[in-house]
């Protein structure tokens, strides 16, 4: 993980357990150098496990990503990396995650 990658996931995971879920990853690629880059965020139910069907639903990755959105607005670590405005990029559901976009 890279450190950016990890002091988002220190800024979010807090947020997302308070929530009710759990953090799967967070992942931020992008070409060094270029302006755009994505940051994807994954979630899952603390109960979820390959033999059950546990899931979150689009609603509430709605929740998580507009409390993400607020996060980064207000941080904003990637700033240090490049100047850049967030768009929502993902389609959130099972075996999906929250991406954002930013250039």
């Amino acid at each position: 993980m890279q450190k950016i990658e990890q002091q988002i996931w220190d800024m979010i995971q807090p947020g997302v357990e308070d929530m009710g879920f759990r953090l799967v990853r967070v992942r931020l690629t992008g070409a060094a150098g270029k302006s755009d880059y994505t940051l994807q965020v994954m979630i899952e139910p603390p109960a979820a496990a390959p033999d059950n069907d546990l899931s979150v639903t689009v609603d509430e990755c709605a929740d998580v990503s507009r409390m993400i959105s607020a996060l980064m607005d207000v941080a904003d670590p990637i700033r240090s990396i490049v100047d850049w405005h967030g768009t929502p990029a993902g389609d959130p559901g099972r075996f999906r995650s929250v991406c954002w976009l930013y250039r």
